[in-house]
C-alpha cells in the first residue's frame, strides 16, 4: 500500500454487509472537490478521507497470514454479501474507472496478552489490529497493526459537516403547513440581531417565549 499514489486516485468505494444484503459508499473527486455520490455530490469530508488514504498506505504488517480460499471466512474475508464472515471491501479508482487497489478489512483483533487496553465495560481487550487483504488474493492476508475503525459505508458519516449550515444575522424566520395544517403556520421577525423576536401575525391569547 505505501506505493499507493494518492494524485491517481479520483474515486473511492467501500462496501459493507448484513447477510446477503450489502451497502456501498463511493466518493468521488470533482473539480478537485470529494464529494459524496450518495448525497447528489454533497461536498466530503476531505480529512476523513485522506486519513483513511494515509492510515492504510502507513500500516505495518504484524504477521502474514497466506490463506487458501477456503480459509477466508474464518478470517472475516468473504466478499460483502456473504453473511457474518464478510469484510469490509474498499476499491480505489483512477479518473478513467479503473480499478488502482483494493483492500478487505476483515476479523478485528486484540493484542495478545496486551496490557492498557482492557475494557472498562467487558473485562476484554480494544481491538488494535485487524486482518487484511490486499488485491483480493488470499496469499496477501496479514494481520496489520489498526482496525480503521472509521471505514463504514453510511454517507451520513462521509458529508462535510464544517459549513452543513452556516446561517448569520437571521431576521426572519417561518414555517408554513398546508392543507388542513395551514392555520399552524407561524413567522418570526426582527428589525436587527440586537432586538428581541416578534410573532408575526399573532392571533388573540398568543405570545413568544423569550
Amino acid at each position: 500500500m505505501a506505493a499507493l499514489e494518492i494524485a491517481r486516485i479520483a474515486a473511492i468505494a467501500i462496501t459493507t454487509s448484513e447477510g446477503e444484503e450489502t451497502t456501498t459508499l463511493r466518493v468521488e473527486k470533482m473539480n478537485s472537490q470529494w464529494t459524496v455520490a450518495q448525497r447528489g455530490g454533497y461536498p466530503a469530508d476531505t480529512d476523513r478521507i485522506e486519513g483513511l488514504i494515509k492510515n492504510l498506505m502507513a500500516m505495518k504488517i504484524l504477521r502474514r497470514v497466506p490463506a487458501g480460499k477456503s480459509q477466508l471466512g474464518r478470517l472475516h474475508l468473504s466478499e460483502p454479501g456473504t453473511g457474518e464472515t464478510a469484510a469490509t471491501r474498499i476499491e480505489f479508482f483512477a479518473a478513467d474507472g479503473k480499478s488502482i487497489k483494493i483492500v478487505h478489512l476483515g476479523k478485528e483483533l486484540s493484542a495478545p496478552g496486551g496490557e492498557g487496553n482492557t475494557s472498562a465495560f467487558d473485562g476484554g481487550n480494544f481491538p488494535d489490529r485487524r486482518f487484511v487483504m490486499l488485491d483480493a488474493k488470499p496469499a496477501n492476508a496479514a494481520v496489520v497493526d489498526q482496525t480503521f475503525s472509521n471505514a463504514n459505508a453510511a454517507p451520513a458519516d462521509w458529508i462535510n459537516r464544517t459549513d452543513f449550515f452556516d446561517i448569520k444575522n437571521v431576521l426572519t424566520l417561518a414555517v408554513d403547513y398546508s392543507g388542513t395544517e395551514t392555520t399552524n403556520s407561524w413567522k418570526l421577525a426582527r428589525e436587527n440581531t440586537a432586538t428581541n423576536w416578534t410573532l408575526v401575525a399573532a392571533r388573540e391569547g398568543e405570545a413568544l417565549d423569550q
